[in-house]
């Protein structure tokens, strides 16, 4: 039985497990209509550093600040 999803939407979605534990929190717990997009998040994820991770999104860990 085959992935109906490709494999980069399969390795971009793995890439957000690469996120600091309190920005996937903050992902996990987004009010309702809070918009954020994956691409928002894939600048932040290039940095393997938490602390960078961190200033990605203005220092604040808001998912509102990354852009």
């Amino acid at each position: 039985m085959g992935c109906a999803c490709k494999k980069a939407s399969a390795s971009q979605a793995m890439d957000l497990l690469l996120l600091a534990p309190d920005i996937q929190e903050a992902v996990l717990f987004l009010e309702a209509g809070t918009r954020v997009t994956e691409r928002s998040l894939r600048t932040v994820v290039r940095h393997e550093d938490w602390r960078e991770q961190h200033q990605g999104m203005g220092g604040h860990g808001r998912l509102d600040d990354a852009a």
